[in-house]
């Protein structure tokens, strides 16, 4: 997202955001990306006192993937990045943390996404 926000309601399922990669290598490059909540973030204090990071990244559908790209080519058809919301989650907002890496090797881009459960 432009703004790094997104809102999903209570008990959405397949809800998320997409991103996409460009190679800024000048050779074809096999891409790693992970997205966590940010381990900085105190759930417990900031949230709920009855969830944990591993619940809240237990709502990630899938929480890693893979892509290859040529020299200077961008993805064709963006990543998604989807969350099953419990209906009974508390409402706020979490910080989610988008690594992608070039596979066995360093950081290539890291971004923070802001999820903000709504109430119902």
């Amino acid at each position: 997202p432009s703004d790094s926000k997104v809102s999903i309601d209570q008990g959405k399922r397949n809800e998320g955001f997409a991103f996409a990669i460009r190679n800024l290598n000048r050779e074809t490059t096999d891409f790693v990306y992970t997205i966590q909540v940010d381990p900085e973030y105190d759930v417990r204090k900031k949230c709920s006192s009855t969830l944990s990071a591993r619940n809240l990244n237990d709502w990630l559908i899938t929480p890693t993937g893979s892509i290859s790209l040529g020299p200077s080519q961008k993805q064709d058809n963006p990543e998604l990045i989807l969350f099953d919301i419990p209906e009974n989650a508390p409402g706020c907002t979490i910080p989610y943390k988008l690594d992608v890496k070039v596979k066995g090797g360093d950081l290539y881009s890291s971004v923070k996404v802001f999820i903000t459960v709504v109430g119902k």
